[in-house]
């Protein structure tokens, strides 16, 4: 038996709406409901190639303007990282006029420590920092945590959201968002160009795990208009996989799909 979409995401048809009338994936999916990975996937099938991030621009004939398209100006701010010193000389332009049309887009400007995230520290400023630490000045010299503090620690973590990451990124819609690997950075970027509705850290799930202990878990992503919880995964250990099953079990009326490296290229984030 044939997939129900058969008959409607055929060739012709997505050549139609995707090459032709300039839809993106999402918009096919709403209209034939289904998901838009669903559509991805048949576009692959028929070797129908997704545009670049530059086709899907505006096509204008210069520079100068360019920072009143929203689309130009978010690509440039928010995910190429320039500033607006940069912007503003692509543009032949002023400081003040670009900062004047990011709030106009309202696309939030960063904070000066969001503007020196990721600026790589010089090794004597290290250094400096390293040796301010050393010894009795560091607070927690010739000191040990008795394993009842142990435990203690271990409980009232139980349900925060891991404290490390490597990556900062401000969406399309103004929220800040930190991400642990670029895979999850590119996929926000993919869903923002899509337009895409998604959020991140919104919800978590407590499940048992086999050792009978009481566990937490925060999904990558969460598409509120499908109502799917998304996990971006590059290694897939045995315990990851069990871990996952684990919560399926747990929490049988929710939605999760798991991304590998091969979804995240067919799907063009890759």
């Amino acid at each position: 038996m044939g997939n129900k979409f058969d008959k409607i995401l055929t060739k012709d048809f997505l050549k139609q709406e995707y090459n032709n009338n300039l839809k993106t994936s999402t918009q096919i999916a709403s209209e034939v409901g289904c998901h838009f990975i669903t559509v991805l996937n048949y576009m692959k099938k028929f070797n129908i190639s997704r545009r670049t991030e530059q086709e899907s621009q505006l096509n204008l004939n210069n520079n100068n303007g360019k920072y009143q398209n929203f689309d130009w100006l978010y690509k440039k701010y928010i995910i190429e990282r320039k500033n607006t010193t940069e912007i503003a000389k692509i543009c032949n332009a002023g400081r003040t006029t670009i900062k004047r049309w990011l709030r106009k887009h309202n696309i939030r400007a960063r904070t000066n420590s969001e503007a020196h995230f990721g600026l790589v520290r010089s090794e004597e400023s290290r250094k400096r920092q390293s040796k301010s630490l050393e010894g009795k000045n560091n607070h927690f010299f010739g000191r040990k945590h008795s394993e009842k503090s142990k435990k203690k620690m271990s409980k009232s973590k139980l349900g925060s959201k891991p404290y490390w990451y490597r990556h900062k990124y401000i969406s399309r819609s103004g929220k800040q968002y930190k991400f642990h690997s670029s895979w999850e950075l590119k996929f926000a970027e993919y869903l923002d160009r899509d337009g895409i509705k998604w959020e991140s850290g919104v919800d978590k799930f407590y499940y048992i795990d086999d050792e009978n202990i009481r566990r937490c878990y925060w999904p990558d992503f969460y598409l509120g208009d499908s109502d799917l919880y998304i996990e971006i995964k590059g290694y897939f250990r045995k315990k990851d996989k069990r871990k996952m099953e684990i919560i399926q079990n747990f929490y049988s009326d929710r939605k999760f799909l798991i991304l590998r490296k091969n979804d995240l290229e067919s799907m063009g984030v890759l």
